[in-house]
């Protein structure tokens, strides 16, 4: 199991509080989650049982209903998965949810892979060495939700550091605008 230290742990509270803001629904199921719910009252799923999730099991074959969700949130989740394991990914969260919150790091950012990503991942970051399956920018983010898995981003907070989309999984059911 990969430990959250203390940077680790202010990381994610950033990305967990930005994308809280995002959330205007009332059922949340909090995918990756390890032991820092993204909301009190969210369904939290980890592969890792050591994290004590409410379910342990895999984001490629959720053992939710379909459509059980208004929100699933993958906070710094994708960039762990290959491309096969992606395509389960993105296919169970069409499946359960109506809306998803993705976050992952920022590699169009010179800052991030250049320094940031270097020094972390050779300093107090050393575990994660390897644990990254693939890096994403703005361009290819948004391309793997729209022209891959059919998504519909909503809105955007791109930051020096981080990617971060609300996305519509199902974008012909959505019943909220799309301008925001």
């Amino acid at each position: 199991m990969l430990s959250l230290n203390p940077i680790s742990s202010l990381w994610l509270s950033k990305r967990q509080a930005k994308a809280r803001r995002m959330i205007r629904g009332s059922t949340v199921l909090d995918v990756g989650a390890r032991s820092e719910k993204i909301r009190a009252d969210a369904v939290s799923i980890d592969i890792d049982k050591r994290v004590r999730p409410d379910i342990c099991a895999s984001i490629e074959s959720l053992p939710i209903r379909t459509r059980a969700f208004d929100y699933i949130t993958l906070l710094e989740v994708i960039e762990h998965l290959n491309d096969p394991q992606l395509d389960k990914a993105m296919e169970e969260c069409r499946r359960v949810g109506d809306l998803l919150i993705v976050s992952t790091p920022n590699c169009d950012s010179k800052v991030w892979d250049q320094i940031a990503w270097p020094l972390w991942s050779h300093t107090a970051g050393r575990e994660w060495i390897g644990a990254h399956k693939q890096f994403f920018g703005k361009k290819s983010f948004e391309e793997l939700l729209e022209s891959k898995y059919g998504m519909k981003v909503l809105e955007r907070n791109y930051s020096r550091w981080n990617l971060l989309v609300r996305a519509a999984t199902n974008p012909r059911n959505l019943l909220e605008p799309t301008s925001i």
